[in-house]
Protein backbone atom coordinates (compact mmCIF):
# COMPACT_ATOMS: atom_id res chain seq x y z
CA UNK A 1 0.00 0.00 0.00
CA UNK A 2 1.61 3.11 -0.94
CA UNK A 3 0.21 6.66 0.10
CA UNK A 4 1.52 9.69 -1.73
CA UNK A 5 2.61 13.17 -1.04
CA UNK A 6 -0.87 14.88 0.51
CA UNK A 7 -2.95 18.24 -0.38
CA UNK A 8 -4.32 20.36 1.20
CA UNK A 9 -6.97 22.84 -0.36
CA UNK A 10 -8.97 25.57 1.24
CA UNK A 11 -12.66 25.09 -0.37
CA UNK A 12 -14.67 28.06 1.29
CA UNK A 13 -15.26 27.52 5.04
CA UNK A 14 -13.32 24.15 5.11
CA UNK A 15 -9.78 23.07 4.74
CA UNK A 16 -9.18 19.30 3.07
CA UNK A 17 -6.34 17.16 3.06
CA UNK A 18 -5.71 14.60 0.80
CA UNK A 19 -3.49 11.74 0.12
CA UNK A 20 -3.77 9.62 -3.00
CA UNK A 21 -3.69 5.67 -1.99
CA UNK A 22 -2.85 2.64 -4.08
CA UNK A 23 -3.24 -0.36 -2.70
CA UNK A 24 -1.60 -3.70 -4.55
CA UNK A 25 -3.87 -6.18 -3.45
CA UNK A 26 -6.33 -7.81 -6.06
CA UNK A 27 -8.88 -8.85 -3.87
CA UNK A 28 -10.30 -5.92 -3.04
CA UNK A 29 -11.79 -2.66 -4.25
CA UNK A 30 -10.92 0.52 -2.23
CA UNK A 31 -11.02 4.34 -3.43
CA UNK A 32 -8.03 5.72 -4.16
CA UNK A 33 -7.93 8.40 -1.87
CA UNK A 34 -8.35 9.17 1.55
CA UNK A 35 -8.86 12.89 2.62
CA UNK A 36 -10.08 14.48 6.20
CA UNK A 37 -11.88 17.87 6.00
CA UNK A 38 -11.39 20.74 9.09
CA UNK A 39 -13.32 23.80 9.20
CA UNK A 40 -11.34 26.43 7.44
CA UNK A 41 -10.26 27.95 11.23
CA UNK A 42 -7.96 24.89 12.08
CA UNK A 43 -5.78 25.57 9.29
CA UNK A 44 -2.67 26.30 10.94
CA UNK A 45 -3.38 22.97 12.55
CA UNK A 46 -3.29 21.19 9.29
CA UNK A 47 -0.02 19.73 8.66
CA UNK A 48 1.09 18.50 5.40
CA UNK A 49 2.62 15.22 7.11
CA UNK A 50 0.99 11.73 6.71
CA UNK A 51 0.76 11.03 10.24
CA UNK A 52 -3.40 10.93 10.08
CA UNK A 53 -3.34 8.82 7.15
CA UNK A 54 -0.52 6.42 8.39
CA UNK A 55 -2.55 5.78 11.68
CA UNK A 56 -6.38 5.25 9.63
CA UNK A 57 -4.37 3.00 7.20
CA UNK A 58 -2.53 0.55 9.40
CA UNK A 59 -4.90 -1.64 10.03
CA UNK A 60 -6.20 -2.28 6.50
CA UNK A 61 -2.45 -2.69 5.54
CA UNK A 62 -2.39 -5.27 8.39
CA UNK A 63 -5.26 -6.84 7.46
CA UNK A 64 -3.96 -7.02 3.64
CA UNK A 65 -0.41 -8.42 4.59
CA UNK A 66 0.92 -5.17 2.32
CA UNK A 67 3.84 -3.06 3.37
CA UNK A 68 2.72 0.64 4.17
CA UNK A 69 5.07 2.79 2.11
CA UNK A 70 4.26 6.53 3.11
CA UNK A 71 5.60 9.46 0.40
CA UNK A 72 6.53 12.34 3.52
CA UNK A 73 7.25 12.82 7.06
CA UNK A 74 5.93 10.38 9.37
CA UNK A 75 6.49 11.25 13.14
CA UNK A 76 9.09 8.68 14.94
CA UNK A 77 7.42 8.49 18.06
CA UNK A 78 4.20 7.55 15.60
CA UNK A 79 6.20 5.18 14.27
CA UNK A 80 7.78 3.31 17.21
CA UNK A 81 4.12 3.13 18.75
CA UNK A 82 2.56 1.47 15.30
CA UNK A 83 5.00 -0.93 15.77
CA UNK A 84 4.02 -1.60 18.99
CA UNK A 85 0.41 -1.65 17.84
CA UNK A 86 1.22 -4.01 15.42
CA UNK A 87 2.99 -6.43 17.70
CA UNK A 88 0.11 -6.19 19.91
CA UNK A 89 -2.62 -6.87 16.99
CA UNK A 90 -0.62 -9.57 15.93
CA UNK A 91 -0.68 -11.76 19.01
CA UNK A 92 -3.98 -10.78 19.48
CA UNK A 93 -5.82 -11.37 16.38
CA UNK A 94 -2.83 -13.49 14.33
CA UNK A 95 -5.64 -14.66 11.58
CA UNK A 96 -6.86 -11.02 10.71
CA UNK A 97 -3.67 -9.12 11.25
CA UNK A 98 0.23 -9.85 9.80
CA UNK A 99 2.89 -7.71 10.20
CA UNK A 100 3.73 -5.33 7.76
CA UNK A 101 6.96 -2.80 6.79
CA UNK A 102 5.82 0.76 7.54
CA UNK A 103 8.40 2.34 5.68
CA UNK A 104 8.38 6.44 5.34
CA UNK A 105 10.45 8.95 3.26
CA UNK A 106 11.85 10.78 6.37
CA UNK A 107 11.09 11.08 9.96
CA UNK A 108 10.20 14.53 11.79
CA UNK A 109 9.36 15.36 14.88
CA UNK A 110 5.72 16.88 15.58
CA UNK A 111 5.69 20.52 15.63
CA UNK A 112 5.40 22.17 19.20
CA UNK A 113 2.45 24.37 19.88
CA UNK A 114 2.33 26.98 22.53
CA UNK A 115 3.11 25.74 26.29
CA UNK A 116 -0.11 25.74 28.30
CA UNK A 117 -0.67 27.01 31.10
CA UNK A 118 -4.10 25.68 31.97
CA UNK A 119 -5.21 23.31 34.94
CA UNK A 120 -6.41 19.49 34.36
CA UNK A 121 -8.96 17.71 36.23
CA UNK A 122 -10.17 14.68 36.09
CA UNK A 123 -12.45 12.08 37.97
CA UNK A 124 -12.08 8.61 37.50
CA UNK A 125 -15.42 7.11 39.68
CA UNK A 126 -12.69 4.96 41.14
CA UNK A 127 -11.40 2.86 38.53
CA UNK A 128 -7.95 3.66 39.16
Amino acid sequence: MRVFKPEIVQDGDEVCISARVSVDSARTKLPGELWFRFPANCQAHVSSDLNGFAVALLPLAMTLAEDLILEGAVSPRLLWGMMEYQRVQCAWKPTNFKPISIRPDRLQAARSGPSGSGVGCSFSAGVD
